[in-house]
Order: C-alpha cells, then sequence, then structure tokens
C-alpha cells in the first residue's frame, strides 16, 4: 500500500477511466471506514427521508454541495460517498487527486457532463486539496462543473470565512456552491466540538454516538455578497428534521432545471422510494446502487 503522497501521484496524464477511480478518499487510515449508504444513513438518524430525497435531486443535477464539521470522524466523508449513488448515469465523477492533481480533468472532461469529488478541503494531508490547487479547482466551477466536497467548520459562516480568507475566494465563486451542510456529532446530547473532544469510544462502535446533519442552507448571490438561508434546521430536543422548502421551491426547482410541480413530484417519489427500500432491507451500498439503476431504468 502507498504510503507516502508521492507514491500516489500520477505517472502521466490522467484520463476519465483514472478519474472515475476514488483516489484515497478516505484519508490515511490504518483500516477505511466502512462505506453506508443513503438508506443506512437515514435509518441512523442522520438526515431524514425528506432531506436524502432532496439532496438526491441536488446532486443528481450536478449541482455543488460542501459538508461541513468542526470534529473529525462526524460522517461528512461518509455521507458525501453515499450520495455519489444518485449522479445520473451520463455524469463523470472526477476524484480530484490532492496536491498531486494536475487539472488535466479540465482539458479532458467536458464540464456540463462533469463532476468534481474532493475528499477534503483541508492542508492536513497531501491526499487533500489546499492552497493554490484548491483555488484553482473552485475557479473551474464555473466551466460548469460540480463539486462534492467536505471542510473542518462549525458553522456555515466560518465555511465561507474559510474560502474567502485561506483560499481567495469571492463572492462570484462561492455562488458555485449550491447548499453548505453543518454536521454535528454528539455522544449522548453533548455536542462534540473540537478535535481533542472526541470520545475514544466513538472509534469503536455507535450506540453512544449519533451524528446529525444540523442545518442545511442554500447559497446564492445577494448583491457583492452572499445568502445562505436555511432549508432545513434539526431539533435537538424531538431529534428530528424540520424541512422548510416552500419559500425556495422556485429556487431549487430552476438549480435542477425543474417546474415546482415537477420538482415536488420528484421529492415525493425519491422519498417514497427511500422509505420502501427500508421497508424492503435493502441497505447495503453495492444493492442501494442496484435498486437506484434499476429505479432510473423502469
Amino acid at each position: 500500500m502507498a504510503r507516502h503522497w508521492r507514491d500516489l501521484a500520477p505517472q502521466g496524464p490522467l484520463g476519465p477511466a483514472d478519474y472515475a477511480q476514488p483516489y484515497a478518499w478516505w484519508g490515511w487510515h490504518w483500516s477505511p471506514p466502512v462505506p453506508m449508504s443513503i438508506v443506512e444513513i437515514v435509518e441512523a438518524g442522520t438526515v431524514s427521508p425528506r432531506m436524502a430525497a432532496l439532496l438526491w435531486v441536488l446532486i443528481e443535477a450536478r449541482r455543488s454541495i460542501v459538508l461541513a464539521s468542526e470534529p473529525p470522524m462526524s460522517g461528512k466523508t461518509t455521507l458525501l460517498s453515499s450520495l455519489v449513488v444518485f449522479l445520473a448515469a451520463d455524469t463523470q465523477p472526477v476524484f480530484v487527486r490532492g496536491l498531486s492533481e494536475t487539472f488535466d480533468y479540465a482539458r479532458i472532461i467536458d464540464p456540463k457532463r462533469g463532476y468534481l469529488l474532493v475528499n477534503e478541503l483541508s492542508s492536513h494531508l497531501p491526499v487533500y486539496l489546499w492552497g493554490a490547487k484548491a483555488t484553482r479547482m473552485f475557479r473551474t466551477l464555473s466551466d460548469g462543473f460540480g463539486l462534492g466536497t467536505t471542510l473542518h467548520a462549525d458553522d456555515v459562516a466560518e465555511v465561507l470565512d474559510q474560502l474567502r480568507t485561506e483560499l481567495d475566494l469571492g463572492a462570484a465563486d462561492l455562488a458555485h456552491i449550491d447548499v453548505i451542510g453543518i454536521m454535528r456529532t454528539l455522544a449522548g446530547s453533548i455536542a462534540i466540538k473540537g478535535h481533542d473532544d472526541v470520545p475514544p469510544e466513538m472509534r469503536y462502535g455507535r450506540d453512544a454516538i449519533r451524528r446529525r446533519l444540523v442545518s442545511l442552507h442554500l447559497v446564492r448571490r445577494s448583491g457583492d455578497g452572499i445568502d445562505t438561508p436555511s432549508v432545513s434546521e434539526w431539533d435537538a430536543a424531538a431529534d428530528e428534521h424540520r424541512i422548510a422548502l416552500d419559500p425556495h421551491l422556485d429556487d431549487i426547482a430552476k438549480r435542477t432545471a425543474r417546474s415546482v410541480a415537477e420538482l415536488c413530484d420528484a421529492l415525493l417519489q425519491r422519498e417514497t422510494f427511500l422509505r420502501q427500500l427500508a421497508e424492503r432491507g435493502v441497505r447495503r451500498p453495492a444493492a442501494v446502487l442496484d435498486a437506484i439503476a434499476a429505479y432510473r431504468g423502469a
């Protein structure tokens, strides 16, 4: 197994088939985390079926998402990985190659079909993306690429502040992000805030740990700035996700190239389908992938 980042560096020009393969996706762990499907993630309470349906229509339309949380092991990459199955069949996944990225993808892949997948925006590991190369990646979104990525930040304001100050992104760059999701990890009823607060047991079991997507925000240009209205908030007391889509239906419909009526139908159909998968016991990632492919072909 390659343990030095230079062992993972491309030895020549990359092609679409190379970019379709995950690149050090889970960072460097002695044993990679076990992937979960969106059905399992819904059953764990991280997202609701309705939120999962909303994420489905957004990812299917190649809209860009940033998932953020401050502590590690909060489920950011696990959730993002589960959303890849929602990419349309004609979408080309592009697993960006951290600090080894050559940006061949910008030359060889149709940006109207490409969807960039960045395991993490940070300087923590060379297999993650940060600095000038992260800025350059964001600039390629203006060509038409979509993006799915993660970041260490505790709220939406911190996400935007990091991208502005660390990557020198302006409002025009940030407006290419469609949604930002904020995740929390809770040990019992206590929210884990920082890296040093992660209890050892969260590495070995799930009983005392809950992971929640506590808010989902649209990102939109507002004059010279950026507005981030909430479309979903987690109610901690009830352990429920409260979704308020009505004020944003026109916006989301436009982003997904649907009418409002078509969007509402798509959300209901996908929510129902995901609930049916759980009822039928279709949970593991490969089985969910096959079920979604069959659903699209029906």
